[in-house]
């Protein structure tokens, strides 16, 4: 028995869509939250919206009469669903993000069918694009980015030296910050070049040769850029691309650079469509073909094992949000160090993690060596410790110039060194304990709680971030601070494992 007709399939969809939203709407929520107070995600806010309109645009050519139910995208659909559950219980976010938009085309999919769902391919993949993910890329385009521009400076005949990702010439330094990494526009300009390529070219090897274009394109502008930023410096005795002038002229490089995207990308149209004018052999997709009036049928127990699906994942996903009863913890900082009461921040430091139970920053001091000690507890049912939102230092107050591993009593940790725009630098030693058990890798620290919470074992989760001064690229007294960060972790550690 089927239900037929186009009302009864949107019907259902719109049923199916509302158990949905009851699903995830927490990592959702979360996402939306990303979208507007991250300047590298905004560009998601508006590709839910563009997928509708390439649908709806889409409408009169679509062959509806082949709408029928696929079982395929049923699979797909358990699958995405477990992978749900999974990401939830090990409280990895990115997952999260991943999962239910994956699964917002797959209901699709599985309602209208192979067919259908094969014409609307590009607007239902082009709802990944609303997974805030590509922050972690940051590093690697610093990177380039300083490769790059040092390449160009030399080859102009600039005198320099370079440390890392500091840039020295005679007349100042610079710092390719993370600002200065270009990964906001990147990302826009991947988004940009695929709707583009979709709309406008033809044939897939254009598509693909501009969405690489999109790619490769805004790295090489951002580099550029960067080179003339320190061009204007070197040529002006600093007067000018210094303070917030550099900023004002990034926006309006990047407008210049999207625009010659676009006029490289309306020569390919051009070059395309003439080609296919005089090829007679050519086929291309179909302008008009009116085929609403056709049977559209959707099956009621595939839409029954939809809504079932969605409902036992639902009943799961509550169970994972119950917390029990409420735990507390008392973070003791009763360190064998001299405590002071006041940071030595020239710059403040001021890490942000949101929704744990318990956090503090000390300051302390021992001899000539002034360190910060910050601590944030989390328990397996309050808050991410391991999270895109939370930040070991503010990013308009300093940017990240090294990311290293260390070794403290035979065990890793971690050592990020930070710069601020007073060019004060610091290393942040860092690690992380689930339970009592110190790690180094965010995803050692999502495997130890997800194997806690499949053995029903609810724990306690940790930062300890120690930060320490630096005079000339260098700590003030390396042996000093080993000796300091082996106490600290060892007074953690002890007090965890008494939890």
């Amino acid at each position: 028995m089927a239900i037929s007709g186009v009302r009864n399939v949107v019907l259902a969809f719109i049923v199916i869509l509302a158990f949905w939203l009851f699903l995830v709407y927490q990592p959702l929520f979360n996402a939306v939250d990303i979208w507007i107070n991250n300047e590298i995600y905004n560009h998601c806010l508006v590709v839910l919206p563009a997928s509708i309109y390439l649908i709806w645009e889409r409408r009169n050519q679509i062959k509806w009469e082949h709408s029928q139910t696929s079982k395929i995208g049923l699979i797909f659909l358990v699958l995405e669903i477990l992978f749900y559950l999974l990401s939830r219980a090990a409280e990895i976010q990115l997952f999260q993000h991943v999962a239910l938009f994956a699964m917002l085309p797959t209901l699709a999919w599985s309602l209208l069918g192979n067919a259908i769902a094969w014409q609307l391919k590009f607007p239902f993949i082009f709802v990944i694009f609303a997974v805030p993910v590509g922050e972690e890329l940051i590093p690697y385009l610093q990177e380039i980015t300083a490769d790059l521009s040092v390449e160009l400076l030399q080859l102009t005949g600039i005198p320099l030296f370079r440390s890392g990702l500091y840039i020295e010439i005679p007349q100042g330094k610079f710092l390719v910050a993370e600002a200065c990494s270009g990964v906001s526009f990147l990302i826009a300009s991947i988004v940009l070049g695929n709707l583009y390529a979709y709309m406008n070219l033809k044939t897939t090897k254009r598509r693909v040769f501009f969405v690489i274009l999109s790619i490769v394109f805004p790295i090489i502008a951002n580099a550029l850029r960067v080179y003339g930023i320190i061009l204007i410096g070197y040529l002006s005795n600093m007067e000018h691309a210094v303070g917030a002038d550099h900023l004002i002229y990034g926006w309006f490089f990047f407008a210049f650079v999207l625009i010659c995207l676009f006029c490289i990308g309306e020569l390919i149209r051009k070059m395309e469509a003439k080609k296919l004018a005089t090829n007679k052999d050519s086929q291309t997709e179909p302008t008009s073909e009116k085929n609403v009036g056709g049977k559209v049928s959707v099956s009621k127990g595939v839409t029954i094992g939809i809504l079932v699906l969605l409902i036992v994942a639902s009943i799961q996903s509550m169970n994972m949000d119950s917390t029990g009863e409420d735990r507390v913890v008392e973070i003791n900082h009763d360190l064998p160090f001299v405590e002071t009461n006041s940071s030595f921040n020239v710059v403040g430091w001021e890490p942000q993690f949101d929704h744990a139970i318990e956090q503090s920053l000390k300051h302390y001091k021992v001899g000539d060596v002034e360190f910060s000690v910050f601590v944030a507890v989390y328990d397996d049912a309050t808050g991410e410790l391991v999270s895109s939102l939370n930040r070991l230092y503010i990013q308009d107050r300093w940017t990240l110039v090294e990311s290293n591993s260390a070794v403290s009593e035979g065990e890793n940790i971690r050592a990020d060194m930070i710069s601020s725009s007073v060019a004060e630098k610091r290393t942040i030693f860092y690690w992380y304990m689930v339970d009592a058990k110190v790690y180094s890798s965010f995803r050692e620290v999502k495997l130890a709680q997800l194997v806690n919470k499949f053995q029903g074992e609810p724990g306690f989760s940790t930062i300890v971030a120690v930060n320490f001064p630096m005079k000339d690229s260098a700590l003030v007294d390396e042996q000093q601070t080993q000796q300091i960060i082996a106490t600290i972790k060892q007074h953690f550690t002890s007090q965890m494992s008494s939890y």
